[in-house]
């Protein structure tokens, strides 16, 4: 809450003074309450992950001497130590439950660990994508049944992890260009972003389906970001999709029907107090929209605009998309008190303005000159966004 609200409050006589007091020693108190925790956190994690570093490293100096099934058996029991104590401290006693879920976050790692070391100790290929799968499925359950967020990150990472390597493993048995994975990838974050948010319509579940919406939402951001170039679409226009019945472009056309179906889904199942989603889900759907126009109507043929428009057309069309998406995560940041949208929305800014910037200005100005100018615009800028950004902050309540 905002102090300066309380003054307000107290000056037109709404409560008292003492009642203002009482208020602001309660605010200043779950404050340091919060960042108390925050170190409890951080400490507690960095712990377990030293935990887990040090049974890695005794098996890894050891390598030779351990048979290996005692180096399988000392790797799941760690594994299954540090979920039960975790489980123990943090959800059964219930008397340290930063520890506890520091302890959880461990085991997750520790069973990651496992499943590449088995792999590597029993000489299956450990660059597989199906390693990652593995351990992706046995931190499954564990994040929704604990509904921690921590594991969240932790899954969602893993996810776009076998999936960045699943579509780089195979890219060269699909003779596939690399100029669509973009598409693809972009499509998928917007299917998990949808996912994420029908997660709210469980309380308990709400906290993963906010860590799979912002990581999804950076995901999407980054890759929108490369349509914005016209040298990407140029890129794209030296090439062709052989086939949309096999590989890439099957899977691409499975994406984009499924988060268009779920995107149309949330839109309408959406509750109603949240009436940000009628300007969000139709974002999607036009973002959506880009990829399956430069899929089915790609810009083949040469890039020079006299002869083909498409890379013209498709880099304004990525770039008013862009901009959009930018001013959405403000306005749903500001609309639903939610600071990391707003800080979302205010990072893609600045990176999109600063590769315009360079993009247009690089050879119209001489070096000192460009510099000069964008570093003086971005400091006034820079300033300017966190005192709104502060503002904004000051008046959200959560």
């Amino acid at each position: 809450m905002d102090e300066s609200l309380i003054e307000a409050w107290v000056a037109d006589g709404t409560i008292s003074k003492k009642q203002a007091t009482k208020m602001l020693a309660d605010i200043h108190a779950k404050k340091a309450d919060t960042n108390s925790n925050r170190i409890i956190v951080a400490v507690s994690t960095i712990g377990a992950i030293l935990i887990g570093i040090a049974a890695i490293s005794f098996i890894a100096l050891n390598w030779n001497e351990i048979p290996s099934l005692l180096k399988v058996a000392i790797l799941l029991l760690s594994t299954a130590a540090a979920l039960y104590s975790g489980y123990t401290l943090g959800y059964e006693k219930q008397n340290l439950p930063r520890v506890g879920q520091s302890l959880l976050f461990l085991g997750a790692l520790l069973w990651g660990a496992t499943v590449f070391l088995t792999a590597q100790i029993y000489n299956v290929n450990a660059n597989a994508h199906w390693l990652i799968l593995v351990w992706f499925l046995g931190t499954l359950p564990l994040a929704y049944v604990l509904a921690s967020r921590a594991l969240g990150v932790l899954l969602a990472s893993q996810f776009y992890a076998w999936f960045a390597t699943f579509i780089f493993s195979g890219v060269d048995t699909w003779n596939v260009p690399w100029s669509y994975i973009p598409l693809l990838c972009l499509t998928t974050a917007i299917a998990i972003t949808a996912i994420g948010g029908f997660h709210y319509r469980n309380e308990r579940l709400a906290p993963l389906g906010r860590v799979y919406r912002v990581l999804s939402l950076i995901v999407a951001f980054f890759f929108l970001f490369f349509f914005t170039f016209t040298e990407f679409n140029k890129s794209i226009a030296y090439q062709s999709l052989d086939s949309h019945a096999t590989g890439l472009g099957t899977g691409f056309m499975l994406m984009a029907a499924l988060a268009f179906i779920l995107v149309v889904i949330q839109w309408f199942l959406n509750p109603g107090k949240l009436e940000t989603a009628k300007v969000e889900s139709p974002t999607m759907i036009a973002v959506l929209g880009l990829t399956l126009l430069v899929f089915f109507i790609p810009p083949t043929g040469g890039y020079t605009t006299a002869i083909n428009p498409l890379p013209a057309l498709y880099t304004v069309l990525a770039n008013l998309l862009f901009v959009a998406c930018c001013a959405l995560m403000l306005y749903l940041g500001y609309t639903r008190q939610d600071i990391a949208l707003v800080n979302l929305g205010i990072v893609w800014s600045a990176i999109y303005i600063i590769a315009r910037y360079c993009n247009v200005f690089w050879n119209m100005l001489n070096p000192w000159v460009f510099f000069l100018i964008g570093g003086a615009v971005l400091l006034v800028g820079g300033i300017a966004l966190e005192k709104q950004r502060r503002a904004w902050r000051a008046t959200f309540t959560k």
